[in-house]
């Protein structure tokens, strides 16, 4: 017979059940979230990693946040007249006869004196010890490793000796102007 007390307690097991179903259904959703973004970290230090070995320019641009920029031309001033129409900008072109255009751009390339290449000279020498020491010292502990999974943490442990031969394989590395893939 079916009484109001059986319909409450069939209701309350079928509560229970879905909400184990439930709490199922979250932990697999955590854990395929949590695995989407590991990989996602994943194919960003990989594609890190790539551009640092095998892209050096992309690197140091994305380090520099150097982006291109996309130039969009509206229209284009002469003396005489303006140019408005996107299909007779796209068709126009530079005119090396036009003189006074060129002499502006002129001024622009023309080689900086302030720039001395002496400064540069710091660029091409060896890291030394004391500049490596420094460095590992300012290293933060708690950050993600790369792809060969070297811990900040595990080189500040290194001895002497070791990080000479770090050093070392680093001034062989800027002398030949590459990185070993492993």
């Amino acid at each position: 017979m079916i009484t109001k007390n059986n319909i409450a307690k069939e209701i309350g097991e079928k509560v229970k059940k879905l909400k184990v179903c439930q709490k199922g259904i979250y932990k697999a959703r955590k854990l395929e979230n949590n695995l989407a973004y590991k990989q996602k970290i994943e194919s960003y230090i990989e594609k890190r990693y790539n551009n640092f070995t095998n892209n050096t320019k992309k690197m140091i641009n994305s380090i520099l946040q150097r982006h291109k920029a996309l130039v969009i031309i509206n229209s284009i001033a002469y003396e005489n007249y303006m140019i408005t129409d996107p299909k007779e900008i796209k068709q126009t072109k530079y005119n090396p006869k036009n003189e006074e255009a060129w002499a502006n751009w002129k001024k622009v390339y023309k080689s900086k004196e302030v720039i001395s290449s002496s400064w540069y000279e710091e660029l091409e020498k060896q890291i030394t010890i004391k500049e490596l020491e420094e460095t590992i010292k300012e290293a933060l502990t708690k950050k993600a490793t790369g792809p060969q999974t070297i811990l900040n943490k595990m080189i500040k442990r290194t001895n002497k000796k070791a990080r000479s031969k770090i050093l070392e394989i680093m001034n062989i590395c800027l002398m030949l102007q590459t990185i070993p893939k492993n």
